[in-house]
């Protein structure tokens, strides 16, 4: 959101709606005010760390709970991570881990994921061991900790090893072929027994069969293309359009794979 507009912005918000915000756009006098107009409101914070802050100055926005997204990339001293998650933690203020570089054996997330809400990870840049994706997975599942996977190319037949209860695969269709649809639905319906969740990104045009298929087997469906009203899929968008995927199942927008 563009600087100058936030607070005409707060004023004609609903009550409870969401506001982004990274903390390098404003200095702390400024971002005190908006969490202040926010409380009023009651006003949902997602605050993107840049690493600008110190514990203390978070701390002193921890009047009004916020959601707190960092990462690997921005905080690489894990030690400080445990410290400062402690400090907001004990305010109601959750914070969640975007894993941007590649797990190692002996990345620090596996000595306490337990500190996050939801730690985060994807291949886009880096490609993941599906052995240390696994282990993390489960690791995050026995803490309580929400393991959301971005997964982009073809999907493998691995991904289901991930499918423990509080975990989301996320897929894109670009990816998928004809010859992948059975194995996407049967992801699905393996995650679903677990209790985990697959959500496919709906991207391009799909045929009404597959995601129906793919409905019934509780796979969460976000459509990011028009539907026309007399398609057999309007419906299934609909219904899938007046669900919502909870906070800890996406990093900061529902839609986008990041």
């Amino acid at each position: 959101m563009e600087r100058l507009n936030i607070e005409g912005w707060l004023e004609q918000a609903p009550p409870r709606e969401t506001l982004i915000i990274r903390d390098d756009q404003y200095d702390l006098p400024e971002l005190q005010k908006i969490f202040y107009l926010s409380r009023k409101k009651k006003i949902n914070i997602k605050l993107l760390d840049s690493g600008k802050l110190t514990s203390l100055e978070l701390g002193t926005l921890t009047f009004t709970p916020f959601s707190f997204y960092t990462s690997d990339s921005v905080r690489k001293d894990f030690q400080e991570l445990v410290l400062l998650t402690g400090i907001l933690r004990a305010k109601h203020c959750y914070s969640y881990y975007f894993i941007q570089s590649e797990l190692k054996s002996d990345s620090a997330i596996f000595n306490a994921p337990e500190i996050f809400k939801s730690v985060f990870i994807t291949n886009r840049e880096e490609r993941q061991n599906p052995e240390l994706l696994s282990r993390l997975s489960e690791l995050a599942f026995r803490t309580g900790t929400a393991f959301v996977y971005y997964h982009h190319g073809n999907p493998e037949g691995t991904l289901a090893e991930n499918g423990h209860k509080g975990v989301w695969i996320h897929l894109s269709d670009k990816s998928f072929g004809q010859q992948n649809e059975d194995l996407i639905v049967d992801l699905a319906r393996e995650m679903k027994k677990k209790g985990g969740q697959l959500v496919v990104h709906v991207d391009r045009g799909q045929e009404y069969y597959f995601l129906k298929r793919l409905s019934d087997n509780s796979c969460f469906l976000i459509f990011n293309l028009p539907v026309e009203h007399s398609s057999k899929i309007y419906a299934l968008e609909s219904y899938w359009q007046r669900r919502k995927l909870p906070e800890g199942a996406f990093y900061l927008y529902p839609h986008i794979i990041a």
